[in-house]
C-alpha cells in the first residue's frame, strides 16, 4: 500500500511499514532523503528499500519504495546488489 506524511516517522512508526513492504511519501520541508536512508539501512531494510528525493507539484519530497516496486525510477538513493557483485 502507499502511504503519505506531512512528518518524519520514528523508528517505532516506521518499522510496521517497512515490515509490510508498503510505499511511503514523506512530504516534509527540508527532510532530506539522506537522513531517511541512514534511518531505513539503521532499521535493518538497506537492501530491501529505495529510498529517492522526488519533486512534484508540491515541492520536493521523500520517496521510500520496496525494491523492485518502481523499476523506472531515476532517483538517487540505495540500489539493490546483485549476488554477484558481493
Amino acid at each position: 500500500m502507499r502511504y503519505e506524511f506531512t512528518r518524519q516517522l520514528s523508528d517505532e512508526e516506521l518499522l510496521p511499514h517497512l515490515l509490510s513492504q508498503n510505499q511511503l511519501v514523506l512530504k516534509v520541508p527540508g527532510l532530506r532523503w539522506q537522513e531517511v536512508e541512514r534511518q531505513v539501512e539503521r532499521l535493518g531494510f538497506g537492501e530491501s528499500f529505495f529510498v529517492a528525493e522526488t519533486e512534484g507539484t508540491r515541492g520536493r519530497c521523500c520517496r521510500i519504495d520496496p525494491v523492485g516496486a518502481n523499476p523506472n525510477s531515476t532517483g538517487v538513493g540505495l540500489q539493490r546488489q546483485s549476488s554477484s557483485d558481493q
